[in-house]
């Protein structure tokens, strides 16, 4: 699998242009709770986590739909081990003056603990 990986610093500094979608990979922290909410006349799952970088740089991140119920549901099993999340084709945008990370409608693909060199790196660092 070719990954263009994309640094937390450069997400955060609002230099990327916003209508491009990037890969992300970082380790699953402060994961919230599946909520229901009302979008666009329509109810969706929803889930808002940050993602830590290797130097322990978070950035927030919210999947929704099918996304928001796979991470619950593979966090659920691995209870407390680390999880992995890899987003290709992330969409960049801002929630509550905040740079943010979400899924691009069913554009984005989601791997949890892919078997890539990244991953083994943030199991041995955490």
């Amino acid at each position: 699998m070719f990954l263009s990986l994309v640094d937390f610093e450069s997400i955060q500094s609002g230099k990327l242009d916003t209508a491009n979608l990037i890969d992300v990979i970082g380790q699953v922290f402060e994961l919230g709770d599946l909520e229901t909410v009302q979008c666009h006349g329509k109810q969706r799952k929803k889930i808002e986590f940050s993602l830590r970088d290797i130097s322990d740089q978070k950035i927030p991140c919210c999947l929704w739909r099918k996304f928001a119920e796979a991470i619950h549901s593979f966090s659920q099993q691995a209870e407390e081990e680390i999880v992995v999340c890899l987003i290709r084709f992330a969409k960049i945008g801002t929630y509550r003056n905040q740079v943010q990370i979400s899924n691009a409608f069913d554009a984005s693909q989601v791997y949890f603990n892919p078997p890539i060199k990244d991953t083994y790196e943030f199991m041995k660092r955490f």
